[in-house]
C-alpha cells in the first residue's frame, strides 16, 4: 500500500508491515505530569512513531518517502514532515510533476495550509533557478 495512493484500501499499521520490522518506533510522550493528555488515534500514533524513527536515522529511501506522505495526509500542518519530504524528494530525484500533483491533492483538502504552499513554492523556485521553467 503506497503512502501516496488514492485508493481507499484498508490500512495496514506500520507495526504489522514486514518491511518495517527493522525500525524501532519512537512513540509520543506527553510526559508524566501532563494536565490534559492528548488522545491520539491509533493510525496517528503508529504512523508518527515510525516517522520519528526514520527521521532520527535520517533514512533516505522510497519507504521513508511513502511514510512521510502518509504522515502528511494524517497531519498536514507538520512542518518537520514537509521538510523531510523535501529532503527525500531531492535526494531520491522524484518526479516533479508527480510531486506537484500530490501537493495539489493535499491542497484540495487543506487550501489554507502554509506548509504545502511553501513546499510547492520551493519546488517551483528550484526549477526556475535550474532553468527548467521560464516563469511561474
Amino acid at each position: 500500500m503506497s503512502g501516496d495512493s488514492d485508493s481507499k484500501q484498508e490500512r495496514v499499521p506500520y507495526s504489522l508491515r514486514e518491511e518495517w520490522k527493522d525500525i524501532e518506533p519512537i512513540s509520543v510522550q506527553d510526559g508524566p505530569d501532563s494536565i490534559c493528555p492528548i488522545s491520539y488515534l491509533e493510525e496517528f500514533k503508529d504512523t508518527m512513531s515510525y516517522l520519528r524513527a526514520v527521521m532520527k536515522k535520517r533514512e533516505i529511501s522510497e519507504r521513508a518517502y511513502e511514510l512521510v506522505g502518509d504522515s502528511i495526509r494524517i497531519h498536514p500542518a507538520n512542518y518537520s514532515a514537509w521538510l523531510y519530504r523535501m529532503d527525500l524528494f531531492w535526494a531520491l530525484e522524484k518526479d516533479v510533476i508527480e510531486e506537484l500533483d500530490w501537493i495539489s491533492d493535499i491542497a484540495s483538502e487543506n487550501p489554507k495550509n502554509y506548509q504545502l504552499w511553501h513546499q510547492r513554492q520551493q519546488i517551483i523556485e528550484a526549477l526556475y533557478k535550474l532553468g527548467k521553467i521560464e516563469e511561474f
